[in-house]
């Protein structure tokens, strides 16, 4: 069996003997919209395709891979892994290759454009008196709010003039970057941005 016939036997049963073999397998950087199991099959969420957020709840027919099958343990809302494009779905298979719901180009450019903001953001997080990196992108990710599942007195509330933590200190200036690049990196924007953390603790 050649390895192009190898290629076209993955995720079906096998007929008659074969050969151990090697395969590619194209791969995605995403994010998750909810909890996600290693090998779960995703797909895009609505509108969202862009910004590389996924998730399990997407009807069948927008589903194009699966989650990492080698993670040992859920992905929590907000985190980055890869996604397993379903085999025989992508064009050109190189290092840079062609799916019909990527535009490669524009793919390219989204993926720079959030690593700057990342490291930006984490960058920000880590220097600043307010939430860490992971909990922001997991309230950002929801709309704005999120709660600790351990402590629910822990949470995250953003909305237009107002940005609050509760259950910890959180002081200090929020520079109109900071927006620029959380909305680069999540699609999350509020019309009116908040200037400062605010806390109840």
């Amino acid at each position: 069996m050649s390895k192009e016939e190898t290629q076209q036997t993955i995720g079906r049963l096998l007929q008659g003997p074969t050969d151990r073999d090697a395969i590619h397998v194209a791969v995605a950087p995403v994010y998750c919209f909810e909890t996600i199991y290693p090998g779960q099959h995703i797909g895009f969420v609505d509108g969202n395709a862009e910004r590389g957020i996924v998730s399990a709840k997407v009807p069948a027919e927008r589903m194009i891979g699966i989650a990492d099958p080698f993670l040992r343990s859920p992905i929590g809302s907000g985190g980055m892994f890869w996604m397993f494009l379903y085999p025989n779905t992508v064009t050109g298979l190189k290092h840079l290759w062609k799916h019909p719901a990527f535009d490669v180009d524009v793919a390219k450019a989204v993926a720079d454009k959030k690593a700057a903001s990342e490291a930006w953001l984490r960058n920000f997080c880590e220097n600043s008196d307010g939430p860490s990196y992971d909990n922001l992108i997991k309230a950002a990710l929801n709309g704005g709010a999120w709660a600790d599942e351990e402590d629910s007195y822990y949470s995250i509330s953003i909305e237009d003039g107002h940005f609050g933590v509760y259950g910890t200190d959180a002081h200090g200036e929020i520079p109109s970057e900071f927006w620029d690049h959380l909305e680069a990196l999540t699609g999350f924007k509020v019309t009116e941005r908040p200037e400062y953390f605010s806390c109840s603790c």
